[in-house]
């Protein structure tokens, strides 16, 4: 049975308080039945059936009283506040397997034209790691690039030409969730991206962890350049190895490629 957060202190809450009973019903049915990036599809006969109330589309109204909780599309609603809430940050390296899961459908909605990460942002509530504060650019103190001495600016430190502007919070980095690191160890790393790529080309997700199993335990690894590279490798030499043997030899499986001499398993030069 999935599990999650809840909120005790929204008894509390005048707004949620106030609300008639059959809309705290729906309040509570879509933030249990919503997926891991915050988005309902819109169902409202299914919601009416295990509300025991007639559900509609004006109801959602009474979320946005005071504030803006819910975004709503075409086809989904979408609870502003539910990645900072249930997942947190997306931009730590070593991500869980629910962070992972809320950047896949992160995509997936973007693909959809719903940029779930912007409307979050636009309330900032969405956990945001942000680097340490430097000057890049225009800044009180000694800089290179146009001009010398001191300059005008709101930010501190040593800076190289021009560059973003700080907050109070630091630099606001333009990170693409793609790109956040799917797994690493030693000097070898993948991205999602990279990860999706090998899934676009037939592979299955359970197949792919174990190659990076067996890859991470392979002795001679230090040689590897790119965990993309040698994954890709080491499965088209899977697939060559299954042909040819026609039956006569094993299957081999991913879990035994540590096992497998360094020419069966695609060379040490990836």
């Amino acid at each position: 049975m999935s599990k999650r957060f809840t909120e005790v202190k929204k008894w509390e809450d005048v707004w949620f308080r106030k609300l008639p009973i059959k809309i705290k019903c729906f309040w509570l049915f879509i933030c249990d039945t919503c997926d891991n990036a915050g988005a309902w599809k819109k169902d409202y006969e299914t919601a009416s059936f295990f509300i025991g109330e007639i559900i509609t589309e004006s109801d959602v109204a009474c979320f946005n009283d005071s504030k803006e909780r819910v975004y709503i599309t075409d086809d989904y609603l979408v609870i502003k506040d539910f990645i900072e809430f249930q997942i947190g940050s997306l931009y730590k390296e070593g991500l869980t397997n629910l962070q992972k899961s809320c950047l896949d459908l992160i995509k997936k909605h973007l693909s959809r034209g719903i940029d779930i990460k912007t409307i979050c942002e636009f309330t900032g509530k969405l956990r945001v790691d942000y680097p340490k504060a430097t000057s890049i650019g225009k800044g009180i103190g000694k800089g290179k690039g146009k001009g010398k001495g001191k300059g005008k600016g709101k930010g501190k430190g040593k800076g190289k030409g021009k560059g973003k502007e700080e907050t109070p919070h630091g630099e606001i980095p333009v990170i693409n969730p793609l790109k956040v690191i799917y797994r690493q160890f030693a000097h070898l790393k993948i991205t999602v991206e990279d990860n999706q790529k090998l899934l676009d080309k037939g592979n299955m997700q359970k197949a792919l962890d174990s190659i990076y199993d067996a890859i991470e335990n392979h002795k001679k690894n230090t040689s590897y350049k790119s965990l993309y590279l040698t994954a890709n490798k080491w499965l088209n030499n899977e697939k060559k190895w299954d042909k040819e043997s026609k039956g006569s030899q094993p299957k081999v499986t991913p879990g035994k490629y540590a096992k497998l001499p360094a020419q069966t398993i695609g060379g040490e030069n990836e």
